[in-house]
């Protein structure tokens, strides 16, 4: 603005880009139910990914692939942990297509269905989320949320009625990165006699459900470890402005950590879940004389054995250095002592 010096607006940026204030950066998520086993007879169940392609706005532009989920196996009811960025100018439409895929090794991936959505009809629905059914057979359901970065910055006015954020508040509300590493200890085999479970852990937030009211959804998946009811995963980073809900209060986000038997046919077997938040997963990483308590995992009323945390930390960013203080003046003098 004209109103705004440019020695200030060069150390200032809007809340959403320093070009556009009509552009927000949003995040895409992504799950699907009741698709069509596409495998194939005597082949099992279908192992599903998703890729998201930018459509083109006009003529002079391309389609562009944002990325690509991972691939969950042997299941038609997937929930991707993947999340998709995207800078969205408001009031523009843009729209996506999604499509689903069966992996096939050493083979042409099969296609099992796809839909396009407009993101800002996402954005204005109940929940942000919006379903569509697959000509193929299932749903395929999409949730579009701004990121935190943009909602939770430190925030101030500027002459000409616009909403800016200094550098310093910049540097404090910089996306935060959780390091989690977590321990099993004595989990319960539900594996039967003969074997042993092979147990991973998912991280689930709470959202505002379509249908109204609140529900978990998976965030992060960990890989499994074979036959093992001790079981030390390996440690993790967590961005947590995707993973929080409210990141400006991020600390006390609730968490739900849920512990599977890993199964080849895609249906795991539940071995226990407890609630806490980023900051208990810290306090207990802290703790060092009381890391033996840990978590317990409970399925209904029964104990299931313990959840360890062995690190759970986020870095601050350090504070700007104390100014230099200049040495005291000290008053020159001829050497000679004063008659009194």
């Amino acid at each position: 603005s004209s109103s705004v010096s440019q020695e200030t607006h060069t150390k200032q940026k809007t809340m959403t880009t320093s070009n556009n204030s009509n552009t927000i950066k949003v995040k895409i998520q992504l799950h699907a139910t009741k698709l069509k086993n596409v495998a194939g007879a005597f082949k099992g169940t279908s192992d599903p990914f998703a890729v998201v392609t930018l459509l083109a706005a006009g003529t002079n532009e391309q389609p562009v692939v944002l990325g690509k989920t991972e691939v969950i196996k042997n299941t038609l009811n997937p929930i991707w942990t993947k999340t998709f960025h995207l800078d969205y100018s408001l009031g523009k439409l843009r729209h996506i297509n999604v499509g689903i895929y069966d992996e096939i090794r050493k083979s042409t991936d099969k296609p099992m269905g796809s839909a396009m959505f407009e993101i800002g009809d996402i954005l204005g629905s109940r929940g942000n989320i919006k379903g569509k059914k697959l000509s193929r057979g299932g749903f395929l359901y999409v949730r579009v949320t701004q990121a935190k970065d943009d909602l939770t910055s430190s925030l101030t006015n500027s002459d000409d009625g616009g909403v800016v954020e200094t550098d310093d508040e910049i540097k404090e509300t910089e996306p935060k990165k959780l390091t989690l590493k977590l321990q099993g200890v004595k989990l319960k085999n539900v594996e039967g006699f003969f074997s042993k479970s092979d147990p991973f852990y998912e991280i689930s937030k709470s959202v505002n459900l379509a249908a109204g009211g609140k529900g978990w959804r998976v965030y992060f998946r960990s890989a499994h470890k074979k036959k093992n009811l001790d079981p030390i995963w390996d440690d993790h980073e967590i961005d947590l402005s995707d993973f929080c809900e409210d990141y400006a209060n991020w600390e006390n986000e609730p968490l739900l950590i849920s512990v599977f038997d890993h199964e080849k046919s895609g249906k795991h077997t539940p071995m226990g879940s407890f609630e806490t938040t980023v900051n208990g997963l810290i306090k207990a990483g802290s703790e060092d004389d009381n890391k033996s308590e840990g978590f317990t995992l409970r399925k209904g009323s029964k104990s299931y054995g313990l959840i360890v945390v062995l690190e759970a930390s986020v870095p601050t960013v350090a504070p700007p250095p104390a100014a230099a203080v200049p040495p005291p003046v000290i008053p020159a003098t001829t050497g000679y002592a004063e008659s009194p």
